[in-house]
Parts: C-alpha cells; sequence; structure tokens
C-alpha cells in the first residue's frame, strides 16, 4: 500500500506517539514534542517517513524524546544543510549518536545513492557514530565510526532494525521476583513518605490541578500493584529502573503495564484510559516506589500511611474535608459488622469508612477462625471483600481514588459505583438496583449544599419528589435527602451509622426541615445512639458533626442517646 498520510497514522508505533503526545497533527501540520518543539507541513510525503521515523526511536527502540531533535544544523558544511533526525547521547544534546536521513518512497537508485552520501557526511561532521538511512519502505543502517571514510558496504549492518534498543546498553535490573532482592515490605511512615513523594513529582509545584495530579498518581500505582501480582519467580520487575536505562524504556514498559492491567481488570479504569504524564516523570515515580511492596505491607500500616496522605492531600491540594480515621473507625465501630453482614458507604469519596469496615470484620474473623488453617481463614476475608463491601461515589475520580484505596488494602474494589449519586434510581451493581438489600449503611455524606429538583448530576434518572423528606420542595438539604435514601438501601433489621451536621438533628425551626428529617428518622427506626462532637476547625470553617449510630457504646468524652431500622411487623 502506498504511504500516505492517513495511513502512517495507522503504524501502531506512530498511532501510540499521537497517543502520547509525542507527535501532533493539526490543521495540515505535524507538530514533535522531542527536545525542542517544531512543527511541519504535514502534506509533504517526506515528512510522513520521518514521522515514522521519530514514533519508532521513541516508542520501539526506547531513545528518550528529549534526546531527538529535527532539523540539526551540520558544522563545515553550507548553512542551508541540515541533517533529519539526530539522536544524542546526554540530555544536553551536546553529544551525537545517531543521524538520519529520511527520504520520499521509491526513490531511484541513484536518488537513494546520493541520499546515503548525505548522511555519511552529516555523520561525519556532527562526528556521530552511527546513521541510518530510512524511506519507511527501504532503510539501511550503517556503523560509521569503525570503518574507511569511502566504505558503504561492510559497513551496512541491515536495515533499521539492526539498530539496538537505547545505544546497545544492557540493564541490570536490582529487583528480581522471588529472590533475596526482591521489594520489601515497609513501616507506614516510609510508605507515606514515598507516597508523598511520588504524588509530588507529578503535582510538580501546582504545574497540574490537584485531581488530576492524584488521578495520574493512581494510574502509576494501578501499575505497580498488577506488576507485584504477576511478575514470575525469577523475572525482573517491570516498575523498576534499570542501570544504563533510558527513561524512553521505562516509561514505555510503564504504559505497557498499565494499558496490560486495565485491560484485566476494568473496574477501575475506563478503556482507553492513558498515563497523560512526560517520560521523565513516569521515571521518577517508578525510582520512588520501586523498592516498596504494597502488596506485602500489612494493612494497617497501608491505612495509616493513606490516612496521613490522604487528609493532607484532601484538606490542602483539593480543599475537601477529609474524615478522621478514629471518627471512621468509631462510627464502623458502633456497627459491630460481621462477615455476613452487606455494608455500603452510599457517599464512598476516598474510600475511608469501607476501609474501616474491611479492616474491622478482618481482625474479627481472625478472632473467630484462630486456629484453622490460614488459607480458609483468608477465604472468608476475602469473600467478605469481594462479595460483601459496596460503595457508591458521584465524582469519577474520587471513585478511581477509592477502589485504588480498596486494592491496596488487599481488594475489596470490584463493588464501587462510579460516576453515580446515590440518589439516582438506576444503578448497574445488581444488589443496589433493589432497595432494601444492605445490613448496614455507614458514612460521611456531603453537608451544606442543596439539591434541586431536575438537577441530573445529584439525581440521576431519579426526581426530588420521590423522596418524602423534599414533600412539596423543590430543594432540599443533601444531608437529608441522603440520609433518607440511606435507609430506604437498609433492609429491616439494618442498621445505620452515619455522620451528620449538628444542626440537623437540633433545628428547630420547620423552615429548616429539620424537624421533619427527624421524624423521619424516628418513623422508620430506632435510635440508639447520637454522639455529640465538640466543634472541630476546618480553614476558617467552623462546624459540628454527630455521628448517628445504632449503638449504645460510648467514647470518652463523647455524650450518648439512644437508629435500628425495625424488621418487619414491629
Amino acid at each position: 500500500m502506498p504511504l500516505s498520510a492517513d495511513n502512517v497514522l495507522l503504524i501502531p508505533c506512530v498511532a501510540e506517539a499521537v497517543k502520547r503526545g509525542v507527535v501532533t497533527i493539526s490543521e495540515n501540520r505535524v507538530k514533535y514534542s522531542l527536545n525542542q518543539e517544531k512543527s511541519y507541513s504535514w502534506t509533504d510525503p517526506e515528512e510522513w517517513v520521518r514521522c515514522h521515523t521519530i514514533a519508532w526511536l521513541a516508542i520501539e527502540k526506547d531513545y528518550p524524546a528529549n534526546r531527538i531533535r529535527t532539523e540539526v544544523v551540520v558544522p563545515r558544511r553550507m548553512p542551508s544543510d541540515h541533517a533529519d533526525i539526530v539522536v544524542y547521547k546526554d540530555d544536553a544534546c551536546k553529544q551525537p549518536y545517531l543521524v538520519v536521513e529520511n527520504k520520499a518512497q521509491e526513490l531511484l537508485p541513484r536518488e537513494r545513492a546520493q541520499a546515503i552520501e548525505q548522511l555519511f557526511g552529516n555523520c561525519n561532521s556532527l562526528r556521530a557514530p552511527v546513521g541510518l538511512y530510512d524511506e519507511l519502505g527501504e532503510s539501511s543502517f550503517f556503523d560509521v565510526a569503525n570503518y574507511p571514510a569511502n566504505e558503504r558496504e561492510l559497513n551496512r549492518k541491515g536495515n533499521r532494525n539492526a539498530l539496538a534498543k537505547q545505544y546497545g546498553d544492557i540493564p541490570i535490573y536490582t529487583y528480581i521476583a522471588g529472590g533475596d532482592s526482591d521489594i520489601k515490605p515497609v513501616r507506614s511512615s516510609a510508605l507515606e513518605a514515598r507516597i508523598r513523594r511520588a504524588h509530588s513529582v507529578i503535582w510538580a509545584g501546582g504545574r497540574r490541578d490537584p485531581l488530576t495530579a492524584f488521578d495520574e498518581w493512581s494510574k502509576l500505582l494501578f501499575a505497580k500493584v498488577h506488576d507485584e501480582r504477576n511478575t514470575a519467580t525469577g523475572s525482573p520487575r517491570a516498575f523498576q529502573v534499570g542501570t544504563q536505562e533510558t527513561i524512553a524504556a521505562v516509561a514505555n514498559r510503564v504504559h505497557g503495564i498499565f494499558g496490560l492491567a486495565c485491560r484485566q481488570d476494568r473496574t477501575i479504569f475506563p478503556e482507553g484510559t492513558r498515563i497523560n504524564l512526560p517520560d521523565s516523570k513516569v521515571a521518577d515515580v517508578v525510582r520512588t516506589l520501586e523498592e516498596v511492596s504494597f502488596t506485602r505491607t500489612d494493612i494497617d500500616s497501608i491505612g495509616k500511611a493513606f490516612e496521613q496522605f490522604f487528609g493532607a492531600v484532601f484538606r490542602g491540594e483539593l480543599g475537601q474535608y477529609f474524615t478522621m480515621r478514629q471518627l471512621a473507625r468509631f462510627s464502623v465501630g458502633v456497627l459491630d459488622l460481621s462477615k455476613d453482614d452487606y455494608v455500603l458507604d452510599p457517599t464512598a469519596g476516598s474510600g475511608g469508612f469501607l476501609l474501616e469496615a474491611l479492616l474491622q470484620t478482618w481482625h474479627k474473623v481472625d478472632k473467630e477462625f484462630a486456629g484453622q488453617p490460614q488459607d480458609e481463614i483468608n477465604r472468608v476475608k476475602y469473600d467478605f471483600a469481594f462479595q460483601h463491601v459496596f460503595g457508591i461515589e458521584v465524582h469519577e475520580v474520587l471513585a478511581r481514588i477509592c477502589k485504588i484505596n480498596l486494592l491496596l488494602h488487599h481488594d475489596g474494589h470490584t463493588n464501587i459505583e462510579a460516576n453515580r449519586s446515590c440518589l439516582d434510581s438506576v444503578f448497574v451493581n445488581p444488589r443496589m438496583s433493589t432497595l432494601g438489600r444492605f445490613t448496614a449503611v455507614v458514612g460521611n455524606p456531603p453537608f451544606g449544599d442543596d439539591v434541586e429538583q431536575g438537577d441530573d448530576d445529584k439525581l440521576g434518572s431519579n426526581r426530588l419528589e420521590n423522596f418524602t423528606i423534599a414533600g412539596d420542595k423543590t430543594r432540599v438539604d443533601s444531608e437529608q435527602v441522603i440520609l433518607e435514601r440511606s435507609i430506604q438501601f437498609l433492609e429491616p433489621g439494618g442498621r445505620l451509622g452515619l455522620v451528620l451536621p449538628d444542626g440537623l438533628l437540633n433545628n428547630q425551626g420547620e423552615m429548616s426541615n429539620c424537624p421533619a428529617t427527624r421524624r423521619l428518622l424516628a418513623s422508620n427506626g430506632r435510635i440508639l445512639a447520637i454522639v455529640s462532637l465538640p466543634a472541630m476547625r476546618s480553614g476558617n470553617l467552623v462546624h459540628r458533626t454527630k455521628p448517628l449510630s445504632c449503638s449504645s457504646r460510648s467514647l470518652r468524652r463523647m455524650k450518648n442517646v439512644r437508629l435500628n431500622r425495625p424488621t418487619r411487623g414491629r
């Protein structure tokens, strides 16, 4: 097939280079994001060949894009003479390694010989040891440095495929799966430091918005966990930087891991999701995390590390309130969960309450099944994680973060309904699709916001008038309608434990709709405990919260009152 502007873009390495931002096509111009950004006419057939060569060098041969330049001025030749492509051995682009001469396809033999002479002249002038003549259909790779100046046959080492990957250097890898030098678990403080450093590399002091940086960080973490779980014994870990290895080689490998992980587990990232970071950033994050094993670090250490990290990022960079781990632990604790419970967080956020549900239930399983074979105990624990823990999160990125958080805690991520409000009437997960199928609902719903009739983002396919608490109103406080929805999710006899604003349980004015909310609460269950917390400051905002619970357990310095949803017939 003759080469054209359209079919060159279908070549896999070119398509990948476009997706990675190395090549950009727009309005009959092609832009290369290499050591320097330059653009050229996309109507020139010779440019199609050069585009392929650049993509092939960066994607298939692992040469860093930041070490590639186009139209390089050749010294000691005419000022108008330029080398089509030069690959350098250093980031400063001072040491030429490879010179490429591109021509349009199907040249006459005489024209091809002339182009090869031009290649040799450019190699000699730039003192590059190797050269490549490439017209896509025909190509020749030459060893220029080690042969006489006029040699053109013996120094021809084959076609373009004779070019070694990443300068011919063979990487040496430190971390070998199952070996003495394999990755190791770490303490929570060391893990938090690595996680925070990796996120800082991506965030780059504010060059990327915090949520985007968080999402990119999650992608790399997903690739890391996939590599930990799927590297065969005796094989080098893919999520590491080998000695003498280019950043392009590392980034290409990590992109491959992430793509494979997404295909094998479609519950976290949608099909076609890509890592949108420069190769240098990918390699920096790999260096930061390569020696740490997340899957071997105990879940309590992971929980502590992520509590500190999530808290700082949510409050400082994202400006969102993050539920303290102690509060999540207490709210889950008073529900007294067991392995037979079906647990839902209707506003899951980063997954703190669901993690506590996992951890507390697993600790209980360890005690109840003590003395039995460990594989049987693990089966009970993982059955609970995979089949009994559920969450809903309206924000797509936060939902992915929640899934990653659960994945790092040895799973439970498959039952998170993403990009959907708990107020919706349509859910993908069968258990959520029918109301009244959970034995426990726990969480910290957002408050201080309104839900209006016709707000598709918050109501989805539902209507505000379908909620009792709305009455004849066209707008109600978010925590009021989420509280009603939480009750609806419970089966008869189910338990509810929510963190709610103080005013919802104190305000007397009917205009606030708070008395109506309390009447709804009382008519649908038994209030077992209301624990009043002291005022907490978040920035300049002072707000009071009350965990509303089904248990009469007490917490020091906190006042208890006596929500269980009644069983049928009571």
